[in-house]
């Protein structure tokens, strides 16, 4: 789906007084096969994901995110789509608070994408780790006050309303440089605070998404890199048998053969 503007002349009326036209900007939208046909294709990919009513509006919102030019809130992407004229923004909003659909499989299927096509062999490097993103507002969906760890120091821990993302990435090899690499998220979790109904530590939320990704993709080896938070007794037990961990551990950690 692409934008296309075109200027119109309209009258213009102020309190009943009319006045000469205006030249207003209309947006039209095109199908998104005419985007890039390449992009269709991989969009194409995570059809099965949702419902066949949900798909088009999640395709829509796909192709405004990249083509809008403001800030990419919901709402101003929305009007990038060319929908807000003929469809209400409640639309857009449904696709994240009420549409069925679930986010790991989403992951799975981007997971699949990476590696078949950027890491086609090899061992596959995983990387986890939190996010802050700060929120405003009475009503956010998994918002809650949490340590913000770069505005952070030792002496002094600053906290900060917003959703806190524990996220999983897949380290990608950058051509023509073999030292570089780029981490492409493939899996998430909101962290929760405890004596929420479903809190799940930051370790166990890792542990979580990392068997998820290996047990999806049995033919791989996958090695999982994070820092003190999350290399523990939590990611250590219980993993397959080709997912392996690597990381710092505490000077007083139980070693066992």
């Amino acid at each position: 789906m692409v934008q296309k503007e075109r200027t119109i002349a309209r009258g213009v009326s102020i309190l009943g007084v009319l006045y000469g036209p205006r030249f207003v900007h209309r947006t039209e939208v095109r199908s998104m096969d005419q985007l890039i046909p390449s992009l269709a294709l991989l969009v194409e990919s995570f059809r099965d994901c949702f419902h066949p009513s949900v798909f088009p509006t999640f395709q829509a919102l796909l192709a405004g995110w990249i083509v809008c030019l403001g800030p990419r809130t919901l709402s101003e992407v929305w009007q990038a789509t060319g929908w807000a004229a003929k469809r209400h923004h409640d639309t857009a909003y449904a696709v994240f608070h009420s549409a069925a659909w679930e986010w790991d499989d989403l992951g799975k299927v981007l997971a699949t994408l990476i590696l078949t096509h950027l890491i086609p062999g090899g061992v596959v490097w995983i990387v986890v780790d939190d996010t802050l993103c700060h929120k405003r507002g009475a009503k956010v969906a998994f918002g809650g006050i949490f340590l913000d760890a770069v505005l952070s120091t030792q002496r002094h821990k600053t906290l900060r309303f917003g959703v806190n993302w524990v996220v999983l990435g897949i380290a990608v090899p950058i051509p023509l440089r073999p030292d570089r690499y780029d981490c492409l998220p493939v899996l998430w979790r909101a962290s929760r605070k405890k004596g929420h109904t479903a809190y799940q530590s930051r370790p166990h939320a890792a542990a979580a998404m990392a068997r998820l990704l290996a047990e999806a993709n049995p033919e791989r080896t996958f090695w999982l890199v994070g820092d003190s938070a999350y290399v523990n007794a939590v990611t250590l037990q219980g993993r397959p048998k080709d997912l392996q961990v690597i990381g710092p551990l505490p000077w007083k950690a139980a070693l066992y053969e």
